[in-house]
């Protein structure tokens, strides 16, 4: 009896193609009959797909053997059994039927009417099916053109000498090319084939001793080559950078500088600080030294050692920084310069800027007992010390330092350093670092007349050196009648400058400020120039020194007081401070009182009402008061505020954000960000 099967499909090929696997015939082998057609749905529903029946073709002789009686036993037989195995021997004696493989490299196909193999392409590489790009799993016949297209990689090698800016080393950089090649691994034959590749990458150094030699003797590099370093970098197979030359450095000499022998000023400000009740210290240690007194050591500066760079040129050092000093009042410079000793009694100072260093002994008043009303204003060029309270209506300035070891009460103080009050402040007005404007408008017109009389000097130098001069009996009588000259006929400006500042100088010498050193500088400018005394001006050279006088009394180093400016205190009540520095409350506190700094404003204690400015910060144990006054503190908008604890109803602006808290917080850290809001945490 002939096989008959039916089988289904999207076209009538792939219908056939099924019963043909199945029944594993040939197509000559088999009667093929259409049942159904294929038949399109509507939007993709009722579609229909091709229906075949095939049957197999037997010719007459087997035809009639079919229908001769087969015994009873033979009836259980089926066709499927011989169908199967003819599959299996078929698969037997060809193995790479149906399959994909890799072999050398190329891709090889076996396909059967029954089956087709897959291959998915790998990343790496382009596989095209019949001219068309495969980017996913495809099914292939043995017809089909298939090419892969594997990639090669070349990156070329990079490498160049450089020198540092002084020339002293010399660096290889190298950065090591690479050749990749791409291939197809060898697989074995199977119906679903995974596309693998495998790379092998070639490092391409070219660094050749000959090649780096040239390209060294083009750049002048001869000092200090380092061969076991050039060997290295030519096996290099990583990216890196190769000492291959290196010279001496240039060493530095020794800056100048000074030992000092004593305690540097205003170290008892850190030792005040250090007693958290500035209301019990009764003996406070501030240094002092006594005519005579060896303060330091100048030690010069020393030069340094010339470098090699390797090309063989000479470094030179860098310049040591030379040590500038100038004595101030109080102190003489001895041993050709190399020795300090103070020749008054008070407070060493040291004070540098710019390059220049002053050392002064500060003059020192002190006032034992307590400063009652009615004695009005108290005033001193130099540090002043009340060893007792200053009561109300009374006016206190020092030049210098300000220390108070009692009460202030209803009092004015003003110092041109540090204010410290051991004790309460009440009802009263502080400042420090505020110099008097006098002294200021002093200052400015010294520094304006020292520049007009080195061209003066220049003139006097000119004449003086002529013969004319010399043989004259002006020669013994001093500069006065040449000085007199030039003053009528080219120097009309001088004595204007000249007499406004004598002006000042009696104004600040009645208000008890003045500095002896100004006074003196003023004496011998008004004797010189004014009163043209025969014997004040012998030689240029005297005129000189007195220029040199007045450079150093209004030089860059006269701020650093005002810079240094502090107040420190225990207590303020309904007072006012302003100080061009920092400002400490340090004991109990601050309560209905007026803070304005330039530096920082720190309050150890409580801050109860009143208002804070601090040009660098504010820190504050407590702020706030409940139903009082209400407690304002404010800082730039590049500066912060902390309160440890804070009380609803302050009011805190940074820069312009104003912020009032509405309930009591702790450990507030308040700053602006870059946006302009206020950020609280």
């Amino acid at each position: 009896m002939s096989a008959v099967i039916t089988a289904e499909g999207k076209n009538i090929e792939e219908a056939i193609a099924k019963g043909l696997a199945e029944m594993g015939l040939t197509e000559s082998q088999v009667e093929i009959e259409v049942i159904q057609n294929p038949k399109k749905g509507i939007f993709g529903f009722g579609a229909k797909p091709v229906v075949v029946r095939l049957t197999e073709k037997i010719d007459e002789q087997e035809r009639s053997i079919e229908e001769l009686p087969l015994p009873e036993e033979s009836l259980n037989l089926t066709f499927e059994e011989p169908l199967q195995r003819g599959a299996q021997d078929l698969n037997d004696q060809n193995p790479e039927v149906g399959k994909i493989w890799v072999k050398d490299g190329q891709i090889y196909i076996k396909d059967t009417p029954a089956h087709y193999p897959t291959i998915t392409p790998a990343k790496e590489v382009s596989l095209y099916k019949n001219g068309e790009l495969v980017t996913k799993t495809t099914a292939l016949m043995e017809k089909d053109l298939i090419e892969v297209k594997l990639p090669n990689e070349l990156k070329e090698p990079v490498w160049s000498i450089e020198m540092d800016p002084l020339k002293v080393t010399a660096m290889l950089h190298l950065e090591p090319g690479f050749r990749r090649s791409y291939s197809l691994v060898d697989q074995e034959p199977s119906p679903h084939l995974q596309l693998e590749i495998q790379v092998e990458e070639e490092i391409i150094n070219p660094l050749q001793l000959d090649q780096i030699q040239q390209k060294m003797k083009d750049l002048g590099i001869k000092k200090g080559v380092r061969i076991l370093e050039i060997q290295r970098a030519m096996r290099a197979t990583e990216p890196g950078t190769f000492t291959i030359a290196e010279g001496t450095s240039p060493k530095k000499g020794d800056d100048g500088w000074i030992e000092w022998l004593v305690d540097e000023e205003l170290d008892y400000t850190t030792k005040l600080m250090e007693d958290e009740d500035l209301n019990n210290r009764k003996h406070i240690k501030i240094p002092s030294v006594y005519k005579g007194q060896l303060l330091g050591v100048i030690h010069p500066s020393k030069p340094g050692t010339d470098g090699v760079s390797v090309i063989g040129e000479v470094i030179e050092p860098e310049e040591a920084e030379p040590l500038e000093i100038h004595a101030g009042k109080g102190v003489d410079l001895i041993d050709e310069g190399k020795k300090v000793v103070s020749i008054e009694y008070g407070r060493p100072s040291l004070m540098s800027k710019d390059g220049i260093t002053k050392v002064s002994v500060i003059p020192r008043s002190i006032h034992s007992g307590h400063i009652l009303s009615g004695v009005g204003k108290l005033s001193f060029h130099g540090d002043m010390i009340i060893q007792g309270n200053i009561k109300e209506g009374i006016a206190v300035e020092a030049r210098a330092d300000l220390l108070v070891y009692g009460t202030v009460e209803q009092a004015i103080l003003k110092a041109g350093g540090r204010l410290i009050a051991c004790q309460n402040v009440v009802n009263s007005q502080l400042s420090a670092g505020e110099r008097n404007q006098k002294i200021i408008e002093i200052i400015n017109h010294l520094r304006k007349l020292s520049n007009e009389l080195k061209a003066f000097i220049a003139a006097v130098e000119q004449i003086y050196q002529s013969p004319v001069f010399k043989t004259s009996d002006i020669n013994k009588m001093g500069l006065s009648s040449m000085i007199c000259i030039l003053l009528e006929k080219k120097f009309k400006h001088l004595p204007p400058i000249i007499k406004k500042i004598t002006g000042l100088v009696v104004i600040a010498d009645g208000m008890q400020i003045l500095d002896p050193e100004l006074k003196e500088i003023h004496a011998s400018l008004q004797n010189g120039f004014i009163d043209l005394e025969p014997m004040q001006f012998q030689t240029p050279e005297d005129i000189s020194k007195l220029v040199k006088r007045m450079e150093e009394a209004s030089g860059p180093t006269v701020e650093i007081s005002e810079e240094n400016a502090q107040i420190i205190i225990p207590y303020a009540l309904n007072s006012k401070l302003h100080c061009n520095g920092d400002v400490t409350i340090a004991g109990t506190g601050c309560i209905q009182s007026q803070i304005h700094a330039k530096g920082k404003v720190i309050v150890q204690g409580l801050l109860r009402g009143g208002e804070v400015y601090a040009d660098k910060g504010a820190e504050i144990h407590e702020a706030g008061t409940r139903g009082g006054e209400i407690t304002f503190i404010r800082v730039p908008q590049d500066h912060s505020i902390k309160i440890n604890k804070v009380i609803e109803g302050t009011r805190i602006q940074i820069g312009n954000v104003l912020y009032q808290f509405e309930q009591s917080e702790q450990n507030v850290f308040a700053r602006v960000s870059k946006e302009g809001k206020l950020l609280l945490s």
